[in-house]
């Protein structure tokens, strides 16, 4: 018995140790061998390609005076990059310089492979304060308050995420620096990093990998998805947290729309907060099935030309028409359509919202957006081969004179917005649905 015990515990410790490794040898890799590919000698090429970028870009963002000076700024990294460098040290230096646009569409993106390093949670500034909104560690609950992070306090720790994450409104930004905070283990190439929560003192949060993230969020909120379809009574109920779907996605959007009609709703409620929309395709695809005849809406906007943009020019500016056309799509859907919006809601997602509005096929309700109307949009792009990274430039804006009509518009409170980020509660939605049931 006894050497039935030791064979246990021996057989015990190697898989305890091969666990750990299970967990440390991808982060090791991660950390070393890259620094063997990224050459400064090919690098200098891929900031080649941002600058030309730059240069026929946005025509709001890219003022003149501020292209210039992004353009020496990226000068100056060509000759102060060592001669060999992690690829991540490559974003590290220039998204600051590309994040001095303010545009969200700006940037560097990159992969983040799902056995590579983020951390065990999410957090969302809100109203100047840092709220964890999701976590699959015992260490941090949604709602918990992060005062600190490796020693800075909040409000330096957001102007260090703010040059990795650039937005053009400040909800908007914060959602982008969630995402920047999550990833940090592999930007930064980290194993830990020391947070003082209130009430609960110092903790240290070790970085887990990406897939073992998401198995554990599975387990504790279900499947991840991009939109979600619910019946509350007669009401309808759309989520949308992108519109960038794809393959099978939308086949089964298509055969969402077309069996609405038989569910017998009043009302569907498109949800849209906290999504930045994606591709306006899928707007299109919805309001079809809720007109009867064909409904066009013109929206004004510039866009500088360039090889990079789709044109043959010297980035000039032009200033064109952009004609939205829905087509009615059988079978047609009776129900009144709500369009549910808030301060995070942005780019087509805000576009879909003004569509829904100004054409009359519904109201919009909840928070006004923080984002204007007139945002960047149709992104150009080139690939850094180098370092594995794409190089992303918006080439127009909208030009809109209005603001979206928000009916009974409210601003939630931190605890209730922070209640709608984690799921605890969603007191907005109830509140509409309830002004919904009344309209009888």
């Amino acid at each position: 018995m006894k050497g039935t015990s030791d064979t246990m515990k021996k057989w015990g410790l190697f898989l305890a140790i091969g666990a750990l490794l299970a967990i440390v040898l991808p982060f090791f890799i991660y950390s070393l061998t890259p620094k063997r590919r990224v050459e400064k000698k090919y690098v200098l090429r891929d900031i080649d390609t941002i600058e030309e970028l730059i240069k026929y870009g946005d025509i709001s963002t890219m003022y003149e005076e501020l292209s210039k000076k992004m353009i020496r700024e990226l000068e100056y990294q060509k000759i102060s990059l060592p001669e060999k460098f992690h690829r991540m040290d490559f974003f590290l230096r220039i998204q600051p310089i590309l994040s001095e646009a303010k545009d969200q569409n700006t940037k560097i993106i990159f992969g983040v492979p799902s056995y590579y390093p983020v951390l065990p949670f999410k957090a969302r500034f809100v109203d100047g304060k840092l709220y964890v909104v999701e976590s699959v560690t015992d260490l941090l609950k949604p709602g918990n308050e992060i005062v600190k992070v490796d020693g800075k306090n909040v409000r330096e720790f957001l102007n260090y995420l703010e040059i990795l994450a650039p937005a053009d409104s400040p909800a908007l930004l914060y959602k982008k620096t969630q995402e920047r905070f999550f990833q940090l283990p592999f930007i930064e190439r980290r194993e830990k990093y020391t947070l003082e929560v209130k009430g609960k003192g110092k903790i240290t949060i070790s970085y887990v990998p990406k897939s073992s993230y998401i198995e554990k969020l599975r387990e504790i909120r279900g499947h991840e998805w991009d939109y979600k379809f619910e019946t509350l009574g007669d009401i309808g109920l759309l989520r949308f947290r992108t519109f960038n779907l794809y393959g099978q996605d939308i086949q089964d959007l298509e055969d969402l729309l077309k069996s609405l009609p038989s569910k017998n709703l009043r009302y569907l409620v498109i949800d849209l907060r906290d999504c930045e929309g994606g591709s306006m395709s899928i707007p299109l695809k919805v309001l079809a099935h809720f007109v009867e005849k064909e409904v066009k809406f013109e929206r004004e906007y510039a866009i500088r030309t360039s090889q990079f943009c789709g044109g043959q020019g010297n980035g000039k500016i032009q200033e064109k028409t952009m004609v939205y056309s829905i087509k009615p799509k059988k079978p047609m859907a009776k129900a009144k359509l709500v369009v549910l919006v808030d301060r995070t809601t942005s780019n087509e997602a805000l576009d879909f919202a003004y569509l829904v509005e100004k054409t009359g096929l519904g109201e919009v309700y909840g928070e006004i957006p923080d984002q204007s109307l007139s945002h960047t949009f149709m992104v150009s792009g080139k690939s850094l081969p180098s370092v594995g990274m794409f190089a992303s430039i918006s080439c127009a804006r909208w030009n809109d004179k209005g603001k979206l009509v928000v009916k009974n518009p409210v601003r939630l409170s931190t605890q209730d917005y922070i209640g709608f980020l984690s799921g605890k509660e969603d007191v907005l939605l109830e509140n509409v649905l309830k002004l919904l049931k009344s309209f009888r």
